[in-house]
């Protein structure tokens, strides 16, 4: 893809993205994303001939950002197993922060019940980071079989994407969430301790 197809298709993807957020998926149209993209139909659908294709490539790019997160906040702070998947919990924590992050995933959810293109793109992006998840775990504990890495990956990344529904962006600060974020990475510990 050239330099002007790459800022063309990430055009797209960012409209795409802002209609989920700011309107619900329900709103997500072709002609939509293309209007607020500034782009034809037609050159929006040589990129992502589908709605299902701008909600894959928008959790593909969500993934891309954690990994880059995590590796350049890693670069400055992970010098070990155990720093690697606490700069991974932060990462992910912060990004709970953005009400974007967190209204794009709640609007997937809710979406991914109904509709089996989604709900299959929505599985994809967890499969890989549970995947992600897993390998922290196995460098914690080697050794121990993938499958329990990848048990123990799937309940840290339940715990934390279900965490989303307390303290993501936009939640009432609740007194009984103080320390809430100490608890989650003392929890996280114990799976893995038992994986």
């Amino acid at each position: 893809m050239t330099h002007s197809g790459k800022d063309t298709a990430e055009r797209i993807l960012d409209a795409a993205i802002s209609v989920i957020v700011e309107e619900g998926y329900g709103a997500l149209s072709i002609r939509t994303v293309a209007q607020r993209a500034s782009v034809g139909i037609g050159n929006l659908q040589h990129y992502f001939p589908t709605r299902s294709d701008l909600v894959r490539a928008a959790l593909s790019r969500a993934l891309e950002e954690f990994e880059v997160g995590v590796a350049a906040r890693g670069r400055d702070q992970a010098t070990s197993p155990e720093e690697r998947m606490r700069v991974a919990i932060e990462v992910i924590l912060d990004e709970q922060k953005r009400s974007g992050s967190c209204r794009l995933f709640w609007e997937l959810w809710a979406l991914a019940a109904q509709d089996e293109q989604i709900a299959a793109a929505m599985d994809g992006f967890y499969r890989t980071y549970v995947d992600k998840v897993a390998d922290l775990v196995g460098e914690l504990r080697p050794g121990i079989p993938r499958a329990r890495a990848q048990r123990a990956g799937a309940a840290v990344t339940s715990l934390l994407e279900g965490a989303s529904l307390l303290r993501g962006a936009g939640k009432p600060r609740r007194r009984y969430l103080a320390g809430f974020d100490d608890t989650l990475h003392d929890v996280i510990r114990m799976i893995v301790e038992r994986a």
